[in-house]
């Protein structure tokens, strides 16, 4: 209860300020502003939302991930947090994709598309080619991109990450990128309905960096499953931390979200 008192009393009418006056203009005259400053305006944002919440978030090897050169990002996918966590933690514009639907949510599509965000439609080959130009077209300028393999959020906090699509390799590795994998966890819990922690801890590694001469001879299905089985070594490591971590606050009831 306390949680949703907060959110609702503190949060949503900095949320609604924030929104009116400062995301709705910016999104209205994009040109007006550079990549960069509509970044940093929505991380403030969003900086905000996990103060509130109380998200504590303690990350391994972030030093993997470097604000002063391109890399293309690949991220394990449990909840709508996981991309608010990589804006939260990276003062850096990152290029997310994600699926076409999520752009037709009223908020949450205006501020992807704030900061460039590309949408993808699965199963229509004309509009994933064009989201993949403007891919080729973000890296060419230079910019990070993120992306989440799995396609769609994995639902069970002790099973295994879901199959990766190849695809999402594919460009990156025709233009020989430095790919970096980041695994999180805990992303899960602090918008659940059922859930009131004193605070919600959230565990991110950077498991892998790879240089374009560590896939140079596989194809984007060996690589993924690769990527994948590294990844889902650092999960299993990192969910062992997680449950650690939140014991202190996790109530009894909640005991059945972590044993699924």
């Amino acid at each position: 209860m306390l949680k949703w008192l907060r959110l609702v009393f503190v949060f949503v009418p900095y949320l609604l300020w924030q929104y009116l006056f400062k995301i709705v203009p910016m999104s209205r005259n994009m040109n007006k502003y550079t990549l960069q400053q509509r970044w940093d305006e929505l991380r403030k944002l969003l900086i905000r939302l996990y103060k509130v919440l109380r998200i504590d978030i303690k990350a391994r090897n972030w030093g993997h991930l470097q604000n002063n050169r391109q890399q293309y990002i690949i991220v394990n996918h449990f909840s709508f947090l996981d991309p608010v966590t990589m804006i939260v933690l990276n003062k850096k514009p990152l290029i997310f994709v994600a699926k076409e639907e999520t752009f037709d949510m009223i908020v949450v599509g205006r501020c992807l598309r704030l900061i460039d965000g590309i949408g993808l439609k699965r199963g229509d080959l004309r509009a994933e080619l064009n989201s993949m130009k403007l891919v080729s077209k973000a890296i060419d300028n230079g910019l990070t991109v993120c992306i989440f393999p799995e396609g769609t959020r994995n639902t069970s906090f002790n099973g295994e990450l879901l199959e990766f699509k190849a695809g999402a390799f594919n460009i990156a590795m025709k233009k020989q990128l430095e790919i970096v994998s980041v695994c999180l966890i805990g992303t899960q819990f602090p918008l659940q309905l059922n859930t009131n922690w004193k605070k919600f801890p959230v565990t991110i590694d950077v498991p892998a960096l790879y240089e374009a001469s560590d896939y140079e001879n596989l194809t984007t299905i060996e690589f993924s499953n690769l990527v994948r089985e590294t990844m889902q070594a650092s999960v299993n490591h990192i969910r062992e931390v997680q449950i650690k971590r939140q014991r202190p606050y996790i109530k009894k009831r909640d005991l059945k979200l972590i044993t699924t």
